[in-house]
């Protein structure tokens, strides 16, 4: 009946007859049944259809294209671009702490991963 009478006139029930209430609460009831049975159909379609083999694929195609046009964008390449910028200042910090307290040479640092660039202070 929450559908069909206002919930802040709830107090005002005594002032409907009782058949009317009856009424009133057989509509709402009709109503659920109504909608129930005219939305049974997709709802079961749709839930074969989540269940099936093409609807795997066109979550995959559909992540896989997301994912492809992120790839794509300034924001992906801007925040690889920190990154990078991110781990070689990293790398750069821990070569001269490490050189620095007398720990490792700036061979074995060279040894370690000769691709990285070596900062002339250390």
């Amino acid at each position: 009946m929450q559908g069909v009478v206002n919930p802040d006139d709830l107090g005002r029930l005594k002032d409907y007859p009782p058949d009317h209430l009856l009424e009133l609460g057989a509509k709402d009831l009709a109503s659920r049944d109504f909608l129930k049975e005219k939305y049974a159909h997709e709802v079961r379609f749709g839930k074969r259809f989540l269940e099936s083999a093409s609807s795997k694929n066109w979550a995959k195609n559909l992540r896989a294209d997301a994912i492809q046009q992120f790839k794509e964008s300034h924001k992906f390449k801007n925040v690889l671009n920190e990154a990078a910028n991110i781990y070689e200042q990293t790398v750069q910090d821990c070569r001269q702490i490490l050189h620095g307290m007398g720990q490792i040479t700036v061979e074995d640092l060279v040894l370690m991963d000769p691709k990285l660039p070596m900062n002339s202070n250390t």
